[in-house]
C-alpha cells in the first residue's frame, strides 16, 4: 500500500510542479520510478527463470499449492502502481516456485530463507526509493508555495498528515526489519 500510495503521489506533485513550473523535468522523475521498477523486475525475471529452469531440469511439473492462502489489497491509481502491482504478483508466483523447488529436494532449506529475505528486502528497498522520491516531491511542492501545496492535496485527497503517517511507518517498517535479521 504504501508504493502505491507513493506512486500516486509522485505522479500528482510532479504534475503540478510541471505545470506551474516549465523548466521543472516531469521526465526526470518519471524516469528514476521507472528505473527503480525496471531494475526490480529485471531481477525477478532472471531470478524467477534460473527457478523455472531447475525445476524443468528435474522434471518438476506441478506446483505447491497453499491451503490458506492471504490476500491483501493494493490499490492501483497510477500505471506505475499497476506495474509493481504486477511486481508483486509475479514475486508471489515466484515463492511458489521456490517453495515447490524446496518441497521437491532441489534447494536447502536455509537457501529457501535466503532467497525470501532476499526479495522481501528488495522489495522493501523499492518501496523505501520510491517513498523518499515522492517526499522529496512534496518538499518540492511546498517551497512552490501554498496554492499549489493546497492543490495537490485536494488531489491527494488525504490530508498531509495521513500521507506523513504513511510515509514515516514505511520507513519504521524497514528499519524493524533490519533489526530482526542483526
Amino acid at each position: 500500500q504504501v508504493a502505491s500510495r507513493s506512486l500516486f503521489t509522485i505522479d500528482v506533485v510532479t504534475r503540478a510542479l510541471a505545470n506551474k513550473n516549465t523548466a521543472f523535468d516531469y521526465s526526470d522523475v518519471l524516469n528514476a520510478v521507472m528505473k527503480i521498477i525496471d531494475d526490480i523486475q529485471a531481477k525477478l525475471s532472471k531470478d524467477k527463470a534460473q527457478i523455472e529452469q531447475l525445476l524443468a531440469s528435474q522434471n518438476v511439473t506441478s506446483k505447491t499449492r497453499y491451503d490458506h492462502s492471504i490476500e491483501q489489497p493494493y490499490s492501483i491509481s497510477t500505471p506505475h502502481a499497476n506495474r509493481f502491482a504486477l511486481i508483486i504478483s509475479d514475486l508471489d508466483s515466484y515463492l511458489v516456485l521456490i517453495d515447490t523447488a524446496w518441497l521437491s529436494g532441489l534447494i536447502a532449506s536455509n537457501s529457501v530463507a535466503d532467497l525470501k529475505y532476499g526479495w522481501r528486502r528488495s522489495v522493501l528497498r523499492a518501496t523505501r526509493q520510491l517513498t523518499h522520491i515522492a517526499r522529496d516531491s512534496m518538499k518540492k511542492v511546498n517551497r512552490s508555495g501554498e496554492e499549489l501545496a493546497a492543490e495537490v492535496r485536494e488531489e491527494l485527497g488525504v490530508d498531509a498528515e495521513t500521507d506523513q503517517a504513511i510515509l514515516s511507518d514505511a520507513l519504521a517498517n524497514e528499519v524493524d526489519s533490519t533489526a530482526e535479521v542483526a
